[in-house]
């Protein structure tokens, strides 16, 4: 069954049970977005392979550097994530339409609204990591 705003995979709907948040809270996708502290904008949305993306954008890639300097700047974060990838199941990636960094962390689309909000709350404190290391990255190299 494809997710819709009145049908949400069994993650998601049962996330935002527990969390009481509205159906209209759902885009027509299966989308759903949070704000969490009034900082942290993150998204989770069923995708491929029975799984959540739990997703938020760190840097925005378009039209701000071209060649060595975009190079540069992925280069110095990658070394990072190599590092992180110890600590946390969530990674970096690049969202290639949109042109941006994001941070992203899966969780089967089966998973419990425990299971979400646990990795809902390993996502955030790796988010308090990547965005201002990503934001110093950014400066240093513009």
């Amino acid at each position: 069954m494809t997710p819709t705003a009145t049908a949400p995979c069994a993650a998601i709907g049962a996330f935002m049970t527990r969390q009481n948040l509205p159906a209209g809270a759902l885009r027509a996708d299966g989308r759903l977005t949070l704000v969490l502290d009034g900082i942290y904008r993150i998204h989770l949305q069923p995708v491929s392979h029975e799984r959540v993306a739990i997703t938020s954008p760190l840097l925005s890639l378009a039209g701000v550097w071209h060649g060595a300097g975009l190079e540069r700047v992925l280069e110095a974060l990658a070394q990072k994530a190599t590092g992180m990838l110890r600590l946390y199941a969530s990674g970096l990636c690049l969202d290639e339409r949109r042109q941006t960094l994001l941070l992203q962390q899966f969780v089967p689309a089966a998973a419990s609204a425990a299971a979400v909000e646990e990795a809902l709350a390993e996502f955030t404190n790796a988010l308090t990591f990547w965005r201002p290391v990503c934001a110093a990255q950014a400066a240093a190299v513009a």
